[in-house]
């Protein structure tokens, strides 16, 4: 074992994001916020969160849950606008 590893599992409670899509192929007249779950090694899909045709209902209604917002990276699927932690 390396330092700072007792034998102990730890079971961490899986952190919940919201990713928000700019029209995706399956939703293509809609804005979409998905609901992922992240645990560990382990990142899985719950299902859509919220639809909307219009993007400012989008960030009123997870404004309101305050969460941190994380804007679109490089690397992100182009339809990804950005995430909320």
């Amino acid at each position: 074992m390396g330092r700072g590893e007792m034998g102990v599992k730890r079971w961490l409670k899986p952190m919940k994001n919201y990713v928000l899509y700019d029209h995706p192929k399956d939703f293509p007249n809609e804005y979409i916020v998905r609901e992922w779950s992240v645990q560990s090694d382990k990142i899985e899909p719950i299902g859509v969160f919220l639809q909307s045709q219009h993007l400012n209902e989008i960030y009123h209604y997870m404004g309101a849950m305050d969460l941190y917002y994380i804007p679109r990276q490089m690397n992100d699927d182009p339809c990804i606008m950005g995430v909320w932690l």
